[in-house]
């Protein structure tokens, strides 16, 4: 018996001691600081807080995810998972198709009101853009909230975030102005978005 328990104890000493693989110091670093990134973002969102008297109905962030946007975001990406050359010129490209095919924005949106935080039972979204009205469609993001807190420095953890996806390819979007809707019983939200952003 005290044969097995040594042997078992060498097992587990040396499966223990065993040298960790090394890390890949190929990665480099992101274009932007993380300073840089968060003026980035800051200057591509929109903001609005509506009130009803004294009472607080919303809080909206929005930030067009265009191709500066996109680009620096999947930097960021790439850096903080380390992903090598082969996954992050994945990403670019999977990230390219989306854009080719459609317009994106990231909304951060907190409501104290129960019924309002119902985001696609309670509000519709819109896209004017060139004279047509595209319809919204909502996807809840699925990253954990702290990685979205990373991407979206404006977001807090009382807030909810989801994808606005239009069908319009970013690209056109990116030619000339369009104005985000967001709209409901409880209000409207219009903001511009210029073509030189």
């Amino acid at each position: 018996m005290k044969v097995i328990t040594l042997i078992l104890f060498f097992f587990i000493a040396v499966g223990c001691g065993t040298a960790p693989s090394k890390i890949d110091q190929s990665v480099e670093k992101p274009r932007l600081t993380d300073g840089e990134y968060a003026k980035l973002i800051s200057e591509h969102t929109k903001s609005d807080e509506k009130y009803n008297g004294l009472q607080n109905l919303y809080h909206l962030h929005v930030t067009i995810l265009n191709s500066k946007v996109n680009g620096s975001r999947l930097d960021q990406i790439r850096y903080y998972n380390q992903l090598d050359g082969a996954e992050a010129a994945k990403e670019r490209e999977k990230n390219f198709q989306e854009m080719s095919n459609s317009a994106q924005f990231f909304i951060s949106y907190y409501s104290p009101d129960r019924d309002l935080r119902k985001l696609p039972k309670m509000w519709k979204f819109y896209l004017e853009h060139n004279g047509v009205k595209y319809p919204g469609k909502i996807k809840h993001l699925s990253e954990r909230d702290f990685e979205v807190r990373v991407l979206y420095p404006h977001f807090d953890r009382w807030s909810k975030g989801y994808i606005i996806e239009f069908p319009v390819p970013m690209t056109e979007v990116e030619k000339f102005n369009s104005e985000f809707v967001m709209t409901g019983s409880a209000g409207t939200t219009r903001f511009q978005f210029d073509p030189s952003l």
